[in-house]
Parts: structure tokens; C-alpha cells; sequence
């Protein structure tokens, strides 16, 4: 399976060489960092602009085969990513930054099998992801990227850092997981919070405790009940079940 380079299916990984081996996708260039990085010398760091008239996306990224002829993957394929991502942004700002897994299909669509991201202020964490990619899929995306929805004035400047990439066929143990809560004040924005269905907002207004609170606008549905939602899964800890 694939052209395997030492324990990594991915070259340059830590960004050693600059973007040797790596492709900028959408928005300004991809720089390289040499302050702080997790790993080695250096790391890339996306830097959030204006982008008229859309949302802030931008994508550096590494297509991987199945091997060195473009054979379609023969059969399903379990497959593990992880790397190190650090963000800068501010608290209020409606973005993000992570990992995402893609596969191509027989007609060149794109499709996401995985996705990992923080938001807000953190300094190194480990993002990890787990996913299956299809048989016939003809070749697979591994990304770093940064998000921020169209006008926000507050994401404008916000960094987003990765580091020490790991691709592999081979299970990656995952990060140990929490047993209790984190950010639970909103104090780091909705860093740790999933959002699902509608969008939620961090304010600093009716705060019961700290400078934030998170907040959910029921706006006009046409078609359905509202729905908003934030949610941390916690695991349990050992005898408390």
C-alpha cells in the first residue's frame, strides 16, 4: 500500500524543508515560522485575512496514492492522522484551524471522511482522526487549514500553526482523553465545545461569571424547528461509573 517513507506516508512532516512536498490551497501564502515550533526547527502558520465577498478557508495539504502507478485504493482502507496544531485568535472571532481528511472518487469530488479543530488560544495539541477510506477512491488528502466566516473583523490576524504530521495505515494511539470538562466558561471562546446545527456566539454580554459567556440567536426557520447545540463528550473515570 502506497510508497511508505520511514514511518510516515507523508514527506517533509515537520516542515523542515520549508513547503518542500506541500501545496497551498486558497487564501494568501502558507509561512513558514521558526518561533516556537512543537517539533525541529520550524512550523507553518496560516495567518486570517479579509477575503471579499466569502469566508476565510485556506488549505495546505499533501494528495497520497495508492501507489506510485495511481491505482484506485482496491478495497477499504482504515487510516490514522495526527499532528500538532497551535492557534492565536481571538476569543470573540468565529474561526478555526485543524486537520481534515479527504478522499477523491473515480470523478475527482472531493469528499471529507475526517475532521479535527480548535478554535481560539492554544498553545501545541495533539489533533487526531480516524477514518475508512472507500475502495476506489483515487487518492487521499491530508490538510491543515484555517477558517474564518466572511466580514468577522475579529478573526482578521489570527494564526493558526501545524507541526509534525503522521499519516499511517497502522493504528496511532489517540491523545488520552478528559474526564472532566474543559473551557467551561467560555473564557477560550468555543475552543472544546462541537457546535452542531445552528451557529453559536461567544458574547460579553448577560455573563453569569468570567468576560464570556456563549450565546445561541433563534432566528427565522422556514423549514424546521430550531436547533442549536454545543456539546463535550467526557470519558468516564476509573470507578465512577
Amino acid at each position: 500500500i502506497a510508497e511508505k517513507k520511514g514511518e510516515n506516508y507523508l514527506y517533509n512532516l515537520g516542515f523542515e524543508a520549508g513547503l518542500s512536498d506541500w501545496t497551498d490551497l486558497f487564501g494568501p501564502p502558507t509561512q513558514i515560522d521558526n518561533v516556537a515550533p512543537h517539533g525541529g526547527l520550524y512550523s507553518a502558520k496560516k495567518t486570517i485575512v479579509a477575503i471579499p465577498d466569502n469566508d476565510y478557508f485556506s488549505i495546505v495539504y499533501q494528495d497520497i496514492y495508492y501507489n506510485n502507478q495511481g491505482t484506485p485504493f482496491p478495497a477499504n482502507q482504515n487510516v490514522w492522522l495526527t499532528a500538532y496544531v497551535k492557534s492565536n485568535i481571538n476569543v470573540l472571532a468565529q474561526a478555526n484551524g485543524g486537520i481534515m481528511l479527504q478522499y477523491f472518487d473515480a470523478s475527482d469530488v472531493a469528499h471529507e471522511i475526517g475532521k479535527s479543530q480548535i478554535s481560539a488560544i492554544n498553545d501545541w495539541r495533539q489533533l487526531y482522526l480516524t477514518a475508512t477510506i472507500p475502495a476506489g477512491a483515487k487518492r487521499v488528502r491530508v490538510s491543515g487549514f484555517a477558517f474564518a466566516i466572511q466580514g468577522d473583523s475579529n478573526a482578521i490576524g489570527g494564526t493558526v500553526n501545524f507541526d509534525d504530521f503522521v499519516y499511517s495505515y497502522t493504528q496511532i494511539p489517540p491523545p488520552p482523553a478528559h474526564t472532566q470538562l474543559l473551557n467551561v466558561g467560555f473564557e477560550n471562546g468555543l475552543n472544546d465545545w462541537d457546535n452542531l446545527y445552528r451557529p453559536a456566539f461567544v458574547t460579553t454580554e448577560f455573563v453569569h461569571a468570567g468576560s464570556y459567556a456563549a450565546k445561541f440567536t433563534i432566528d427565522e426557520v422556514e423549514t424546521d424547528a430550531y436547533r442549536g447545540e454545543l456539546r463535550q463528550e467526557v470519558a468516564a473515570a476509573a470507578n465512577k461509573l
